[in-house]
């Protein structure tokens, strides 16, 4: 399901009440939309308080706290806490199976209309068709994930915290926790930190809090930080906020 509106000084509020942003840049807690924007919503939708879609105003897929987006992000699409995306963020299509007889169409999908058109002509049912080709899943990316200008994800894969892929890459396979990836295909560059530390980052689960919780610890120092972040981890209260999805808007703004 699809909703469309233009933003009001009603939608503007709403939005910045619920710490929804649109502009990196906006000023005196704005949401940063202006009176007359189009708004798109799709079901589906959920959004924590303090993320950004930077300029993009078709609201459709789920993102977490703190996590900023200058990328068109499609539905069914997952961005954890505190991840970072850059521009010229696409998204592989469908497979075509080169270990197939053939690479075309007419192996995994009949809609485009060339295919319709000739079948119908053609007076014949035809439903050979290998519908495994379609059924792979949007991209997962978990927390503090960055991903640079231009990059691709290829359907399915796993982009684990921490992990931070390079400009202009193509990521056709998982990339682990705390990874730099680049290259096309994306390539292991190396390891943000060794594994003791990686391991260390891992049990501090620290996106799962606010960063208020913890400023006094040195955020330069991964492996000291982890250490002293696991000593007072018992005594923090995760971040469960309310999460704004489809239903709350339309409820809201009457659409």
């Amino acid at each position: 399901m699809r909703k469309h509106i233009k933003a009001d000084k009603k939608v503007i509020d709403f939005f910045s009440e619920r710490k929804i942003f649109f502009d990196l840049y906006s000023k005196n807690g704005s949401c940063g939309l202006i009176e007359g924007q189009d708004l798109t919503f799709d079901d589906g939708l959920e959004y924590e308080p303090y993320t950004t879609s930077y300029g993009r105003f078709h609201l459709k897929c789920k993102i977490g706290f703190h996590s900023m987006s200058m990328s068109d992000l499609p539905q069914n699409f997952r961005l954890g806490r505190y991840c970072s995306v850059a521009n010229g963020l696409n998204f592989l299509g469908r497979r075509h199976p080169m270990e197939y007889v053939t690479t075309h169409d007419f192996v995994s999908i009949l809609w485009p209309a060339p295919l319709k058109s000739f079948i119908s002509d053609e007076k014949i049912e035809y439903k050979k068709t290998y519908p495994e080709l379609l059924n792979k899943q949007m991209p997962i990316c978990d927390n503090d994930v960055w991903i640079g200008q231009n990059v691709v994800l290829n359907p399915g894969v796993h982009i684990s915290t921490g992990a931070v892929i390079a400009a202009e890459s193509v990521v056709t396979k998982n990339v682990g926790a705390y990874e730099v990836v680049g290259g096309n295909p994306a390539k292991l560059i190396k390891k943000r930190f060794s594994d003791e530390v990686i391991e260390l980052m891992l049990q501090t689960e620290w996106w799962k809090y606010k960063f208020t919780n913890f400023v006094d610890l040195p955020l330069n120092d991964p492996k000291i930080f982890a250490k002293e972040f696991l000593e007072i981890k018992a005594s923090l209260t995760p971040y469960n906020p309310p999460i704004l999805k489809f239903q709350d808007i339309c409820s809201a703004l009457n659409i």
